[in-house]
């Protein structure tokens, strides 16, 4: 019997393999604002909404409706 990926499996997978990646970065960089786990999912929640780039889909969170329907999904 095959079981069915969710919606939230795929997120937790998602989340479990970015905390893997080692974070490089100097954490007291005062330009460092986003952990990776989280920079990881906004790339993958950029193509997931299916937007043609990543700044694209910057230029549209700015956008209430769309800012919201991304926090419903994504956190």
């Amino acid at each position: 019997m095959k079981r069915k990926l969710t919606r939230k499996a795929l997120f937790n997978v998602l989340k479990k393999v970015a905390d893997k990646i080692p974070e490089h970065r100097n954490i007291n960089a005062p330009n460092l604002q986003h952990p990776i786990q989280r920079a990881v999912m906004s790339c993958f929640a950029a193509f997931y909404l299916q937007q043609p780039s990543l700044l694209s889909h910057e230029k549209k969170i700015e956008r209430k409706n769309y800012k919201h329907n991304f926090k419903k999904l994504f956190y």
